[in-house]
């Protein structure tokens, strides 16, 4: 049975905790990664169900040290600046080709338009 729960062991951010608590729910609680404020890579244990699930919740790690905490609040503002920076772009990047694509369609059904004129006039 040890093997069955260390194949667990390793299955990501979210893995089954062998032998521990249920949740609310009576399911196996998976341990998880808080990513909100003073709490920012705080290791804790939850429902398997997540935020559909029920609220159980415990800590299985201790507060990060407050430096810690501030150092991990800094990367997650900058991913989270690079996400928008990136939004941003893409949408740039897909108005540039909707206004090419709308110059292309109404060129596309100027040539049609001339098709059929000539075809009335033949």
């Amino acid at each position: 049975m040890a093997a069955a729960n260390s194949s667990n062991a390793n299955s990501g951010d979210s893995r089954e905790i062998p032998d521990l608590d249920l949740c609310f729910c009576d399911l196996r609680v998976v341990e998880s990664y808080c990513w909100f404020e003073e709490n920012a890579g705080r290791k804790q244990v939850v429902c398997p169900k997540g935020w559909k699930g029920c609220a159980y919740s415990r800590w299985i790690e201790p507060p990060h040290e407050e430096r810690s905490v501030a150092v991990i609040q800094k990367v997650l503002k900058e991913l989270n600046d690079n996400k928008i920076r990136h939004s941003l772009q893409v949408s740039r990047i897909h108005g540039k080709h909707a206004k090419k694509i709308k110059h292309i369609k109404s060129m596309i059904q100027a040539v049609h338009t001339d098709d059929d004129d000539s075809d009335g006039e033949e």
